[in-house]
């Protein structure tokens, strides 16, 4: 009979010291569980179910000082509600690509089917490879090629909140107020009252916008005219983020 010796843990916990484990426990008495008075097993099989419980005793304690160490020696922002730069891309307050509508989509798809049909001056196997390489791959490309206009958490600005339209962006610190565009506003901003000194983010598929004005002295750009299905949000968006307001 293996005699047993417990030393006490924090909180009340009792363990049994590893070198005072018997080397012959064996595997399958641990994984039978605890014995009970009339169940037929050996002594050594108590002797080894009961081991196995203190061991696992044995290393939750151990985790558990492991876990308030990390807790006192380290901030719990380290783990929570800190900002993090490798995934401040992901925090976007407001997204919209200026993509054509769908009846322009679908036209564009029905065009390059038509085109596919040249290739029966060749094969049939060509005529159908340009079928559905022109129809598919046209509207595909449109809808890539239209700009993205985001309020997003990027960048090393001061605010670290950028507008970003296509490749352009620009920190919310450097950025003024903010109002929309109605259709014959806009088409008078990107027409005849035109200026140099405006970033002008234009789609033909879109007839409203916005227009942000710049504050930043050193920068030559002085307006940022931007095209939006949804001017009204964005310029919420804006307003909420930009210092200035």
């Amino acid at each position: 009979m293996v005699n047993w010796t417990r030393t006490p843990l924090s909180r009340g916990r009792w363990s049994t010291p590893r070198s005072s484990i018997p080397s012959t426990l064996s595997a399958s008495a641990m994984s039978n569980g605890p014995s009970v008075a009339g169940s037929g097993r050996s002594t050594e099989s108590c002797a080894s179910s009961t081991a196995s419980v203190f061991l696992l005793r044995e290393n939750s304690a151990t985790v558990s000082c492991l876990s308030k160490m990390i807790d006192t020696t380290l901030p719990r922002e380290s783990f929570v509600g800190a900002p993090r730069r490798w995934d401040a891309g992901l925090v976007t307050d407001y997204s919209e690509r200026l993509t054509p509508k769908a009846t322009v989509l679908l036209g564009a798809g029905a065009f390059g089917a038509t085109l596919g049909l040249l290739g029966l001056a060749f094969s049939l196997p060509a005529t159908l490879a340009a079928i559905v390489v022109l129809g598919i791959g046209i509207p595909l490309a449109l809808w890539a090629l239209s700009p993205v206009v985001r309020v997003t958490h990027a960048g090393d600005g001061p605010t670290g909140v950028e507008l970003q339209c296509g490749r352009a962006h620009i920190d919310l610190a450097h950025l003024g107020s903010a109002r929309t565009l109605s259709p014959s506003e806009l088409h008078d901003r990107i027409g005849i009252d035109s200026s140099t000194r405006d970033f002008v983010c234009f789609s033909p598929w879109v007839k409203s916008g916005v227009i942000v004005e710049n504050i930043d002295e050193t920068d030559p750009i002085a307006a940022w005219v931007i095209c939006s299905r949804n001017p009204d949000r964005l310029v919420d968006s804006l307003t909420r983020r930009t210092p200035s307001r």
